[in-house]
């Protein structure tokens, strides 16, 4: 596991440029969209590590759309941050649902009695 963390960390400055720049305009994105900071904040770092996971992945497993090494860099960096980005929102769309449903389920305690029932004895009228 230390292995694989370890490439892809160990990329050039260009590299790192790119997915950099990529986070930039995507954190932007989601302040904007999302109209929430933490949130655009939290993802970060998620989808800088998956711009630099798509960069190993593309090496690793030869997948090349081009012959040149930079555009292949744009295009590795431009999809992992895209999945990640996916991956983060289908989680956070996850736990609205799962929250939503949690306080459907939850039955709140009434306010007032019901016209028809009797108020209890502790705020019985007095005058009675």
């Amino acid at each position: 596991m230390h292995d694989i963390l370890w490439k892809i960390m160990q990329v050039d400055q260009y590299t790192i440029t790119v997915v950099l720049c990529l986070v930039a305009i995507v954190f932007c994105l989601i302040r904007v969209m999302l109209d929430s900071f933490t949130l655009a904040v939290i993802f970060t770092p998620i989808l800088l590590f998956g711009g630099l996971a798509a960069n190993y992945l593309f090496r690793v497993f030869y997948v090349s759309s081009i012959a040149d090494k930079d555009t292949e860099v744009v295009i590795a960096s431009a999809v992992g941050i895209l999945a990640a980005m996916v991956l983060m929102l289908v989680a956070l769309w996850m736990s609205i649902l799962m929250s939503d449903h949690r306080s459907r389920r939850r039955k709140p305690k009434p306010l007032m009695a019901d016209a028809g029932t009797p108020a209890p004895a502790d705020r019985a009228d007095p005058a009675e």
